[in-house]
């Protein structure tokens, strides 16, 4: 009898075949075993497709997809989650290479803690062991008082699969559906904290990220995923450290705003980052002379 298996190891692409053949083999490297690998490419224009389908014709826990359109990043992501049947989620990108111990530590540290939705890595150096499991409570009062550790992306996390599907996946949001994700599933579920060094993130220039970087609306993207999740009813914080985040949230976006303008000198930006916000001139002002 075949085992149906464990996780299911999902990798969206496009024009990547100078990069899909090392994260295939970084996957197919794993220590843990009981994977299957679920390759959706978007209409790649290169050879992506052909190398996948190399790996397939030798590895049956590989299954390679085919959009008859383009998605876009994280409508194929879901697209792929559409795909999985195992208890678990894990994404590896086709520029990033899984170290041969990631799956299985991940996975180790979500069957550890069976009551958390994700397992993510900690985005600074600690002290604390790992893994480490947080409350909801807890993930959110060092997310906004400590460290913006929630705001790491596909690759540095693994989801347990229904609930991800519970909440619907990633709802497409541009820029910063993954952390809104991440947002969602921690005010419902603990969060599993793991080590740090599971993956290589590859960083060149068609990386989606580069672009992101460029572009000045994920300075108000992530300002906006904060204030909503403070703003839901299913934000754990109390009211009172709630309108201490929202203090925190105004006075960092407002100094961003600022230092956009001296960096970049365009009016235009300066007033997208304030009024994209949400924050209006009263709050960015407010946020602007804050001292707390």
């Amino acid at each position: 009898m075949n085992q149906e298996p464990f996780v299911s190891v999902l990798m969206t692409s496009y024009n990547r075949q100078d990069f899909i053949g090392e994260a295939i083999e970084s996957v197919l490297a794993s220590t843990y075993k009981n994977f299957e690998l679920i390759i959706v490419d978007d209409c790649s224009k290169d050879k992506t497709v052909a190398i996948a389908r190399g790996y397939e014709n030798i590895d049956q826990r590989i299954k390679v997809y085919m959009n008859e359109r383009n998605l876009t990043d994280y409508v194929n992501r879901n697209k792929a989650a559409s795909y999985a049947v195992g208890k678990y989620i894990k994404y590896v990108d086709s520029d990033d290479v899984l170290y041969p111990h990631g799956l299985e530590v991940m996975v180790r540290g979500m069957e550890r803690f069976p009551e958390a939705a994700v397992g993510m890595i900690y985005g600074l150096p600690t002290n604390e062991p790992s893994p480490v499991l947080y409350s909801s409570y807890e993930a959110w009062h060092s997310y906004f008082f400590k460290n913006i550790w929630l705001q790491v992306g596909p690759s540095g996390c693994i989801y347990r699969r229904n609930a991800f599907e519970k909440v619907g996946g990633f709802s497409g949001k541009p820029y910063v559906g993954d952390f809104e994700l991440n947002m969602k599933l921690s005010a419902l579920y603990p969060v599993v904290r793991l080590q740090t060094d599971l993956f290589f993130y590859r960083v060149h220039d068609n990386r989606q990220s580069v672009e992101q970087g460029k572009s000045n609306k994920i300075n108000y993207l992530n300002h906006l995923v904060n204030i909503e999740a403070l703003e839901s009813p299913n934000c754990p914080l109390s009211m009172e450290e709630k309108n201490k985040a929202f203090r925190i949230q105004n006075k960092l976006q407002s100094r961003r705003a600022v230092l956009s303008l001296l960096k970049n000198r365009r009016l235009d930006y300066f007033k997208e980052m304030v009024l994209s916000s949400g924050m209006g001139w009263k709050h960015f002002f407010k946020g602007l002379l804050s001292i707390k």
